[in-house]
């Protein structure tokens, strides 16, 4: 399944009608979400992040920046012995042990906990619109860049010089431009993320560690180590790690939330077109309303506007604003 098919909106399909409601046909209306949001939001901002498939975590696999996964945790077992450290699955929710713990699930030995990762981005994703200064860095299409020139600032005055939007040069050259990126920036190389290190050890505060190793922090999420830790260990220094897997969704959770009724409208509507539940047809035109403001400019959104996609323009069917004009 694409997206978000799970028990959390399935319950919310009145019995009678999800007796009626196949894997395929919620797949279906789950598709005609997608579509629909990508009819009105797709010309100015991009959605293939927002509906990529969260995959099970593989330790066999190298992901790359703001690849989005799930770890399926084993169920908790009343009679396996418990260390802080160690997950598990209890009534639908993921855990995370705090204390030594065995037998009834004890609420107070573990905390609850995200099974949702994704792995964040090494540098700030490079935006075309963005002011960048010598130095800066950026990751863009897999690698990381050094910014070997200051961006271009075009006034207002000058912008108005060119007939439409469209004609007025950007502010930056992408790195992988195959003519001037190499001007503009220097390549640092491809980044990918190690196979295998969500899991890793708990950290310590008393253990040395070499350069490049991952260790789970108390807060769950998987650091490299940047800096050599002598023997003897240290406290924790955020300067010394470099986050690698964040906890949590990467997702737009404004779009999640109206997908989902975009979607429980589309299943019920397969089901039966004439006795659609008022909730449900109200969660809808919620939904569209909300897409329409994105498009309009009238709601901000923090989906990713589109980049220009071949050259130095992007085309918006608009004119320049004047901004000393009465």
């Amino acid at each position: 399944m694409p997206y978000l098919i799970s028990s959390d909106y399935i319950m919310q399909i009145q019995p009678q009608f999800r007796a009626q409601l196949t894997p395929s046909a919620l797949y279906k209306a789950e598709v005609a979400g997608m579509e629909e949001i990508n009819g009105y939001v797709s010309k100015k901002y991009l959605t293939t992040a927002e509906f990529t498939n969260t995959t099970l975590y593989n330790s066999a696999v190298v992901y790359q920046a703001w690849s989005r996964v799930y770890r399926n945790y084993a169920a908790y077992f009343a009679a396996t012995a418990y260390t802080p450290g160690e997950f598990c699955t209890y009534n639908n929710s993921s855990y995370i042990c705090v204390a030594d713990t065995t037998g009834t699930f004890d609420a107070g030995a573990w905390c609850l906990i995200s099974n949702l990762y994704y792995a964040v981005y090494p540098e700030p994703l490079f935006n075309v619109y963005g002011h960048y200064k010598i130095g800066d860095k950026v990751y863009w299409a897999g690698h990381t860049y050094t910014a070997l020139q200051c961006s271009k600032q075009i006034s207002g005055v000058e912008a108005e010089q060119y007939l439409d939007v469209d004609s007025v040069p950007l502010s930056n050259v992408f790195p992988n431009d195959a003519y001037n990126g190499k001007n503009y920036w220097t390549d640092n190389g491809a980044y990918s993320v190690p196979a295998g290190i969500i899991g890793s050890a708990a950290w310590s505060a008393t253990t040395a560690y070499t350069t490049g190793v991952c260790v789970t922090y108390l807060d769950n999420c998987v650091y490299r180590n940047t800096t050599a830790i002598p023997s003897g260990g240290e406290a924790w220094n955020p300067d010394h790690w470099q986050l690698i897997w964040q906890v949590g969704d990467n997702r737009s959770q404004l779009m999640v939330t109206h997908l989902i009724n975009i979607t429980l409208y589309w299943a019920h509507y397969a089901i039966a077109p004439n006795n659609i539940p008022a909730k449900i047809g109200e969660g809808y035109e919620l939904a569209k309303a909300w897409c329409t403001g994105v498009m309009t400019g009238d709601i901000t959104t923090p989906l990713q506007p589109i980049q220009p996609r071949r050259g130095q323009r992007i085309l918006f069917d608009s004119q320049v604003k004047r901004g000393n004009y009465y």
